[in-house]
C-alpha cells in the first residue's frame, strides 16, 4: 500500500508540475523592458525555488529530465554555451567581472599542449645538452620536421596565430625555423634543465663565431640562448674533453699525424673610455691536427732521413714536375684557354658548347665544352675524408724563433701528452709551419 501511495504522489507532483510549466508559459507578461524582466525571473528563481543563479545553471545542464519533449541536459548544455560564446558582449561583460572566462575553457587545451612539450624533452628532441654527445647526432636541418610530428597540436595552434587571413603561403613550411624557435623558447622556460640542448648550442654557435658578449646577453634575455656565463662554462667542459679525447686519438693514429700551426696576431681594443686596460696587441697560434692517407703504414722514422746525401739544384730542375714535357705544356695550354673563356664566355661557350648538363644543386648549369684544353691527369688519387681537430690555441708568437720552440713543445708535449726521453728516437715528425 506504501508503494503504491509513493507512485500516485509522484504522479500527481509531476502533473502539478506540468500544470504550472503550462501555465506559467502560456501566460505572457506584456509592457516590460529587459532589466524589469531579468529583475522578475530571478525573484521566481530565488522565491518559489530557493535556488541562486549558480545553482540554476549547475542543475540546467546536469539535471536529466522524465519528459520526453523537454531539452536534454546535453541540449541545455550546448544552448548555454551557445548563448554565452557566440554572443561576444556576454564574454566582454563576464571578462569585466572575472578573468576565468578566458582560462577555463583553455585548461584541457594547456594541459594537452604541456604533455605534448613533455613528450619532446623525454624523447630527447628538446632535450637537455651533454657535453659527450656530437652535435650532428641532433641532426638540426630535420630538427623542425621531426617537432612537427611530435608536438602536432601546438605546431598547428602556433600557425595558425602566424597566419594573416589573406595569406596564401603555407606558414607551417615557410616560417618553420620561427616556429621552431618558439618551441624552443617554451620548452627551456618550461623545463630550463631538461630542455637546454638546442638553446646552448646556439650560444656555443654564437661564441664560436666571436659574437660579443653584450649581444649573446641581450639574446638570452629574449630566451634564445643561456646566459654568458653558463655559455662559457659548459665551453670548458668541451675544452677539457676535447683535450682527452685529442690525446686518445693521436696516440691511436700517431704513425699517420699531420701537424701545422699558423700564427694569429690582433689587438684588443677598447671601446670605451677607462682607467685600465688600454688596447693590447695579442699574439697567438691556432694549429690543426690531420690524419693522413699518405704516410706510409709504418710512419716516418728516422732511417728515411740520410742527411748525408747531397741535394743539388740541378735534381730540382730535372724532377719530372718541373720538366717542360706534355704535361706542362697541356697545363699551360688549359690556363690560357679559360683566361679565353673567362674573358669571352659567351663566345666560347656559342663555338665550343654542345649540351647543357642540369643539376639541381648549382644555380647555374653547367656548360660541357666540345675540344676544349682539359687540365692533365696525371695520377688520380682515391676519394677519402681527411680526419682533423683543432688543437687548443696558444698564446706564443710563432714569428719569433723562443716562440716556435714553445709552440712545439705545447704540441706535442702538453696536448698530444707525448714523451721527450723516448717518442722521439726513431720517429719523424710531420709537420708543417705556415
Amino acid at each position: 500500500m506504501s508503494q503504491k501511495s509513493s507512485q500516485s504522489s509522484e504522479i500527481s507532483r509531476q502533473t502539478s508540475l506540468s500544470k504550472q510549466s503550462e501555465e506559467s508559459s502560456s501566460t505572457y507578461v506584456p509592457n516590460l523592458d529587459p532589466r524589469e524582466r531579468v529583475d522578475m525571473i530571478l525573484a521566481n528563481i530565488r522565491g518559489q525555488h530557493r535556488w541562486s543563479i549558480k545553482d540554476f545553471l549547475y542543475h540546467a545542464v546536469t539535471a536529466s529530465s522524465s519528459d520526453k519533449n523537454a531539452h536534454s541536459e546535453t541540449r541545455r548544455a550546448k544552448l548555454l554555451s551557445q548563448a554565452i560564446y557566440e554572443q561576444p558582449i556576454v564574454i566582454e561583460k563576464l571578462a569585466v567581472a572575472s578573468k576565468d572566462i578566458y582560462t577555463v575553457g583553455a585548461t584541457d587545451l594547456v594541459s594537452r599542449l604541456q604533455s605534448e612539450l613533455r613528450h619532446l624533452i623525454n624523447s630527447k628532441t628538446l632535450g637537455d645538452f651533454q657535453s659527450d654527445v656530437d652535435p650532428r647526432d641532433v641532426n638540426i636541418p630535420t630538427l623542425a620536421m621531426r617537432v612537427q610530428g611530435e608536438a602536432p597540436e601546438l605546431w598547428g595552434l602556433l600557425a595558425n596565430i602566424m597566419t594573416p587571413p589573406t595569406s596564401l603561403r603555407d606558414t607551417s613550411t615557410v616560417y618553420q625555423g620561427s616556429i621552431l624557435m618558439i618551441y624552443s623558447i617554451l620548452a627551456s622556460t618550461f623545463a630550463p634543465r631538461k630542455s637546454n640542448n638546442f638553446p646552448m648550442l646556439i650560444g656555443l654557435y654564437l661564441h664560436a663565431m666571436g659574437v660579443k658578449r653584450r649581444v649573446i646577453s641581450l639574446l638570452a634575455g629574449l630566451g634564445i640562448n643561456p646566459s654568458y656565463q653558463t655559455i662559457m662554462e659548459r665551453r670548458k667542459e668541451l675544452a677539457d674533453l676535447g683535450q682527452v679525447q685529442l690525446k686518445a686519438n693521436s696516440q691511436a693514429d700517431r704513425k699517420n699525424l699531420i701537424i701545422s700551426w699558423d700564427n694569429f696576431d690582433y689587438s684588443q681594443t677598447v671601446r670605451h673610455q677607462t682607467l685600465r686596460d688600454p688596447s693590447e696587441h695579442i699574439s697567438a697560434t691556432t694549429g690543426k691536427l690531420c690524419i693522413s692517407h699518405s704516410i706510409p703504414s709504418g710512419g716516418l722514422v728516422r732511417s728515411m732521413f740520410h742527411p748525408e746525401i747531397i741535394l743539388h739544384h740541378s735534381h730540382i730542375y730535372t724532377a719530372p714536375g718541373n720538366q717542360n714535357d706534355a704535361v706542362q705544356r697541356q697545363c699551360q695550354q688549359h690556363w690560357i684557354a679559360e683566361a679565353i673563356r673567362y674573358t669571352h664566355r659567351k663566345a666560347v661557350e656559342s663555338l665550343f658548347a654542345v649540351e647543357t648538363c642540369a643539376n639541381s644543386s648549382q644555380m647555374k648549369p653547367r656548360v660541357h665544352l666540345i675540344d676544349w684544353p682539359e687540365f692533365p691527369t696525371v695520377n688520380r688519387l682515391q676519394t677519402q675524408k681527411t680526419v682533423d681537430y683543432s688543437l687548443c690555441p696558444m698564446l706564443y708568437n710563432e714569428g719569433t724563433i723562443e716562440g716556435t720552440y714553445k709552440v712545439i713543445e705545447n704540441i706535442f708535449l702538453e696536448q698530444l701528452g707525448d714523451n721527450s726521453d723516448t717518442d722521439f728516437e726513431t720517429r719523424l715528425q710531420g709537420y708543417s709551419q705556415l
